[in-house]
């Protein structure tokens, strides 16, 4: 097993008891101490993790953003139902906006058969998917990068500024009935806001994970998108308030 493979599942352990013992890890992982600790090292310095004596607790991560490597291999299933729902928003000969988050990537990956279609993206992994799968003109913002994925920034939100597209797709870290739709960091949260300013139709692609979470910044009221696509049917206190906002698998 590959180090982020076994970092990815550190944190789903994480997520689901808080903490554990590096006696633990290994038998769930079948790994050996030092790779345990090697991992919870390189864990500790991304942000992630806080190493305690004989193993380690999950970080608040309110105010940090995960790996787009890690975060891209979770939840995958999910991510898919999602992005097969949004093609329904997708026409020949229309224009898109997407952010840079792994649920978009996974959208970017099912567009190769839209035809005339114009992308405009500030997500690294989601201009190589096009560029590889689809003939769709791309236009990249600038910016400057960030986690290996983003391209954020006042360059990236003038780009913005000189379109209007059909439809921006855009994810976040946590939807809450309070807070609204939030991120983990603030130039994340600029670069949607922008982005569903310079749209006809906002929709936000939202796995269940995210539901009744929120974190530092705001990136808008739920009442103010179209749409939220997610996997599965939200909490009768979503559904009721916000009622035929959210797309998800009829039973």
């Amino acid at each position: 097993m590959i180090s982020y493979e076994r970092q990815k599942q550190i944190l789903e352990i994480l997520r689901i008891k808080d903490s554990a013992t590096i006696q633990s890890l290994c038998s769930k992982l079948y790994a050996s101490p030092a790779t345990i600790r090697r991992d919870l090292a390189e864990m500790e310095r991304d942000g992630l993790i806080i190493r305690v004596r004989g193993g380690a607790t999950l970080k608040d991560m309110n105010t940090r953003d995960t790996p787009f490597l890690l975060r891209s291999s979770i939840n995958t299933d999910k991510k898919d139902i999602i992005a097969s729902l949004a093609l329904r928003f997708v026409s020949d000969s229309s224009s898109v906006m997407l952010d840079s988050s792994t649920t978009t990537t996974v959208l970017a990956k099912n567009l190769g058969n839209v035809r005339d279609l114009t992308v405009i993206t500030n997500g690294l992994a989601s201009i190589s998917a096009l560029n590889e799968l689809s003939d769709a003109r791309v236009i990249v913002t600038g910016g400057f990068v960030k986690n290996n994925s983003s391209l954020l920034g006042d360059s990236a939100a003038q780009t913005l500024n000189n379109y209007y597209a059909d439809v921006a797709f855009f994810s976040c870290r946590g939807i809450d009935i309070n807070a609204g739709i939030t991120d983990a960091e603030e130039e994340a949260a600029s670069f949607k806001r922008t982005m569903l300013s310079r749209a006809s139709k906002r929709i936000l692609l939202c796995d269940s994970t995210k539901f009744s979470y929120s974190y530092l910044c705001t990136v808008c009221p739920v009442d103010t998108v179209d749409y939220v696509i997610t996997d599965k049917e939200p909490d009768e206190c979503f559904t009721q308030k916000f009622k035929d906002k959210f797309i998800f698998p009829k039973k």
